[in-house]
């Protein structure tokens, strides 16, 4: 529950009056007292000042439903006030509920417009600014009077850091870090107890603070009446300050304690012990998220196992505790995250740990403050968020839900700016071109034998086809990129890569050129880069990537409006990109600066308003650290590896042969059509990687491999050798891939040399 919540709650009315009065005091330094009733004339609350009682209307509600119509009757009787007592035309509405900005500006000239009252609203949201910055001792009477809560002098940090971040999240200054982490620091000092002058001025110096600045601040501190000095020249916290970031402090408390009853709850336990191990087990957990970023920010490998070790003893408590088997456990786990996101407890500890970890760095005011960001989406992840920008309802995977969180994000953030380098969008546009192809010849009955694609913006074919009749792939692809058959004379790369550009313009996507530079040895480059972990590429994608890496390190690209050079974001799904950023600052050039995130941690980022991270980006990253299948590499479908041998002219002759191929070799694994969920056993794996091979092998050679897969007397030898030689890798019988290779060149030259001869 945050402070908001702790008014929308409310169940008696008398209560929020109760809390209206005192707030009234407050905000007008007057003497408030409540007549609400069947005879309040229109009045809920009245006030005196200098003794004489005030002509105003107030009026003050918990009602949720129906509020326009309860907001109408009291301009009704407003206007009777002005009518007939000569009353100001003026409303004041204190609400428990929230409402937007432009709600609330509906409201207002709705009063003016119709009734010819001034209305001023107070929702929830006004209401808990005011006494959260201001007037701490109604929030601590809301917290202990109204909903009961005492609290129990327990903190998820220790004392000093955790009355730090309160001081700095209470600031509300994120624009003026630097004085607010200052003035920070002094009053978490004092906090602890009171202290000399000339000792805080010692440790703020110890922190790389200046003396005079120093001495600024706390004249400050003391002229606002925050700080105060006793007879003894002693710094003591004033009344109002202390009870403020107590009532911080009591409300985590609450939240802490509401969040060990939801776990209760969900695990059907009273046992108390076992949900605050839960928590704990949480609390771990929501540690390692931060120091992924603070990993990043070092450009030193995120240690993503020690956050899946945790969840580990979380499933290994529930086991033990609520007596459920694995499976249980593991669906167990994922519910208590999303209980737990529903609670603010968990978010403010772990944006407290960031902030601190931050300051010890001398890092949060870059981190913080708000400035332009730079972000850069590689193809693994711009082929969903290019799909999910057009087609929104794809529920495709969990990949493609991270991806549209990530674009919510971004759109977010007020100064940004998006870029894809070309040769990544190059790769999207392949993997387009590839949907095409299986348009060509993937139908019900072959997906069944062969399975599911892998390919997204075929899926995502597939899906609008489900849903619309008559649906082809002509009409996907002009609703998905503007793609016009006719005017591009057939589907054309150009064609598809021009139309995918304009819509990258009207979303403000940014397409880099990118160049490689001659000096760069990319065989040594990639050389250090398998050395630290990274995973074998293709040629072409290695280089793109090393391409993005040029881009990325060149400061010029990334400097504001005020011309301050920023550090970019580059987005991946590619864990490994990180080892190459690693190898390029070692090998290229040792002052590049990038982060690498994956979307989930990219957007949490991005969301990071002020001093607070959005605890619901914070689940969003625990999810998918636990979702292994969301971090490994996409295996290889068949259906996608027999679309490279596939034309993208039709279904010819040539392409059926392949197929009839591809689909007698499928059908030999277990002599019948393959579950979907079954196609990469050991044998549809053998049978990938041969078909892989035997594309990047003779891909200039394809219409003669494609003419060998079909001809008589060839196909039958084809078929004999691609068996055995994927029964040979299954057994792991030596230099299988290297034979095979040797044997189909010498049946093509076979063919060709056929050819030749007339034959």
């Amino acid at each position: 529950m945050n402070n908001i919540e702790f008014l929308t709650s409310i169940k008696i009315n008398t209560d929020f009056e109760e809390i209206v009065r005192r707030f009234v005091q407050k905000i007008w330094s007057v003497d408030a007292y409540i007549v609400n009733g069947p005879y309040d004339d229109g009045k809920d609350l009245v006030f005196s000042e200098r003794g004489r009682q005030k002509r105003e209307a107030v009026q003050i509600t918990i009602q949720k439903s129906n509020f326009e119509n309860k907001l109408k009757e009291d301009l009704v009787k407003t206007q009777r006030l002005v009518d007939d007592h000569d009353y100001p035309n003026n409303l004041t509405f204190f609400s428990s509920q929230t409402y937007s900005e432009s709600v609330i500006n509906d409201f207002v000239t709705m009063a003016r417009r119709d009734y010819g009252i001034n209305l001023h609203f107070y929702d929830a949201k006004r209401i808990s600014q005011k006494i959260t910055e201001e007037y701490p001792d109604i929030l601590k009477f809301i917290i202990e009077d109204i909903h009961n809560y005492k609290g129990a002098g327990k903190s998820g940090l220790d004392s000093v850091n955790r009355s730090l971040y309160d001081f700095l999240a209470l600031s509300g200054e994120s624009a003026t870090i630097k004085k607010s982490i200052v003035d920070a620091q002094i009053l978490s000092l004092i906090y602890q107890g009171d202290t000399s002058s000339a000792a805080v001025i010692e440790l703020l110096k110890q922190s790389g603070t200046k003396e005079s600045t120093a001495r600024h601040h706390l004249s400050n501190l003391i002229k606002s009446g925050k700080l105060i000095v006793d007879n003894d020249s002693m710094l003591k916290m004033s009344i109002s300050e202390l009870n403020r970031v107590k009532s911080v402090e009591l409300a985590n408390e609450k939240q802490c304690e509401e969040l060990s009853g939801l776990i209760v709850a969900r695990v059907g336990m009273s046992d108390v012990g076992v949900a605050s191990r839960i928590v704990e087990l949480f609390k771990d957990a929501y540690r390692h998220t931060v120091d992924l970023h603070i990993s990043e920010l070092n450009f030193q490998d995120p240690n993503e196992e020690a956050i899946k070790q945790t969840m580990h003893l979380l499933k290994a408590e529930l086991k033990s505790s609520c007596g459920v088997d694995g499976d249980r456990a593991e669906l167990l786990a994922r519910d208590l995250i999303e209980i737990a996101s529903s609670n603010e407890y968990l978010s403010n500890y772990c944006s407290s740990q960031l902030c601190i970890n931050l300051l010890n760095q001398s890092k949060l005011e870059a981190y913080i403050k708000e400035k332009h960001f730079f972000v850069y989406l590689d193809a693994t992840v711009f082929i969903r968020h290019l799909a999910a920008m057009q087609f929104r309802d794809i529920k495709s995977d969990q990949a493609f839900y991270v991806t549209q969180r990530l674009i919510d994000a971004i759109n977010q953030v007020p100064r940004k700016t998006i870029r894809i380098t070309s040769d990544h969008l190059e790769e999207t546009i392949r993997h387009l071109d590839a949907a095409y192809k299986l348009s060509l010849f993937a139908n019900d009955d072959l997906i069944a034998t062969l399975g599911d694609s892998k390919n997204v913006y075929f899926n995502a074919y597939l899906a609008r086809r489900s849903k619309i009749k008559g649906y082809d792939f002509s009409e996907f692809i002009s609703d998905f990129i503007g793609f016009d058959i006719a005017a591009n004379a057939g589907y054309t790369f150009d064609g598809m890569l021009r139309c995918a550009s304009k819509i990258l313009d009207l979303h403000n996507i940014q397409v880099v050129s990118t160049a490689s530079i001659e000096e760069i040895d990319f065989t040594r480059l990639n050389s250090a880069y398998l050395r630290a972990g990274g995973k074998l590429k293709k040629t072409q994608g290695f280089i793109n990537d090393v391409n993005a890496c040029i881009v990325l390190s060149d400061t010029r690209n990334h400097l504001d409006d005020t011309k301050t050079g920023q550090i970019p974001i580059f987005v991946t799904w590619d864990s490994s990109i990180g080892m190459l950023r690693d190898a390029y600052r070692n090998g290229i050039d040792k002052y590049a600066e990038w982060i690498v995130y994956s979307p989930h941690k990219a957007s949490e980022r991005l969301t990071m308003a002020g001093f607070k991270i959005d605890k619901s980006y914070v689940r969003d990253s625990l999810l998918c650290i636990l979702d292994d299948d969301i971090f490994k590499d996409t295996k290889s479908s068949l259906l996608d590896n027999l679309a490279l041998f596939v034309k993208g002219d039709g279904l010819e002759v040539d392409n059926g042969a392949v197929i009839s191929l591809v689909v007698k070799l499928a059908e030999e694994v277990n002599n019948e059509p393959i579950d979907k969920k079954e196609f990469e056993s050991d044998s549809y794996a053998a049978i990938n990687e041969i078909l892989l091979e035997t594309f990047f092998k003779f891909k200039n050679r394809l219409p003669s491999v494609r003419k060998v897969f079909g001809a008589p007397g060839f196909s039958n030898r084809v078929f004999d050798l691609i068996s055995l030689s994927a029964s040979n890798l299954r057994a792991d019988s030596g230099d299988d891939l290297n034979k095979y290779i040797s044997s189909l060149e010498a049946l093509i030259d076979e063919y060709e040399s056929s050819c030749v001869d007339g034959n």
